[in-house]
């Protein structure tokens, strides 16, 4: 038997909402954590601004700039100031959502 707890839905940010390029905000992560997908596991970040909780896959451009800034523990990262952009991903040339430290 698994216990299972009520999550709130929360929205999700996508590069196709951004033009390329577009500093979305400032926001603290609020929790880190992996989600079983159709395509494996992702990591996802919990984000809040102004009250406001959203969420993000967390790609690896996005990780190593986290695991640079706070280490490979993800859980120093819940409480922490980050940028949140849409940038374009010249490796598969199609746009991201780019989560980075504030420096």
């Amino acid at each position: 038997m698994v216990i299972r707890e009520k999550s709130e839905m929360v929205e999700t940010l996508k590069a196709e909402n951004f033009p390329e390029k577009t500093i979305i905000g400032q926001f603290v992560i609020t929790a880190f954590k992996d989600v079983p997908t159709k395509f494996g596991d992702k990591i996802v970040a919990e984000l809040e601004k102004e009250g406001k909780k959203t969420s993000a896959f967390v790609n690896n451009i996005s990780l190593g700039l986290l695991i640079d800034a706070f280490g490979k523990e993800d859980t120093a990262y819940i409480g922490k100031i980050v940028n949140v952009s849409c940038e374009k991903d010249e490796y598969f040339n199609k746009k991201m959502i780019k989560i980075s430290p504030v420096a």
